[in-house]
């Protein structure tokens, strides 16, 4: 049976919210076949829809894309094998880069960049820094995590929650002592503007092409 090929676009790929497995923890193999390197998913236990289209096999993917080099296909492996490469890959690919992106910015920890090392501050003014860091909306800690989630789980929504935090760190108003993080913040913002116009502008250019084999030839 010859293979069967599907289209969908990376927008509809990407904004999909079929009812996911929660927590899903398919195992995965490295496997080579001649000159290329496939990353195959283990789906039969898994009670949800071994597709991209579910949020759950997304985080899924993007995890173990993030520990994983020169991986030339991505294949979900259920009673029907889908396999996910060339425009398609490339769009998972450019979806973990913004999120090691992200997990990078995440570990900007403002107390210890700004305050841990200052010799004017008295023990009892860091402890006090150190908490109003920690619960502060703009910490980096809390903000790119969360950006990072909401990307791997829904790349429209990610967009819509990177708008919003970039106009409540416009209009911060804190005291003059975090200024130096709230720039740092904002310059952090803008790298991530020009990633995401990168990838907004390879959604709308490229397609998904899923190839179903079925089994057989």
């Amino acid at each position: 049976m010859r293979p069967s090929v599907a289209q969908a676009t990376p927008a509809e790929a990407a904004t999909a919210d079929e009812a996911p497995s929660e927590g899903c923890q398919c195992p995965y193999a490295i496997v080579r076949e001649g000159r290329l390197t496939k990353m195959v998913f283990d789906c039969r236990e898994d009670p949800g829809p071994a597709t991209l289209a579910n949020r759950a096999c997304r985080i899924r993917v993007l995890e173990a894309l993030g520990r994983e080099f020169a991986v030339d296909a991505v294949v979900l492996s259920d009673f029907i094998e889908t396999q996910y490469t060339e425009e398609s890959l490339e769009l998972l690919l450019r979806l973990n880069e913004l999120n090691q992106d992200l997990k990078r910015l995440g570990l900007r920890d403002p107390y210890a960049a700004y305050f841990a090392g200052r010799e004017d501050l008295s023990s009892a003014q860091k402890s006090k820094q150190r908490e109003t860091c920690q619960g502060c909306t703009y910490n980096p800690m809390r903000m790119f995590p969360s950006l990072e989630e909401t990307f791997a789980a829904n790349v429209v929504k990610g967009y819509a929650e990177f708008g919003r935090g970039a106009e409540v760190l416009q209009g911060a108003d804190r005291p003059p002592v975090c200024n130096p993080c709230l720039e740092a913040s904002a310059g952090d913002f803008a790298y991530l503007h020009d990633r995401l116009e990168a990838l907004r502008s390879h959604i709308l250019y490229h397609g998904f092409r899923i190839t179903e084999s079925k089994g057989g030839e």
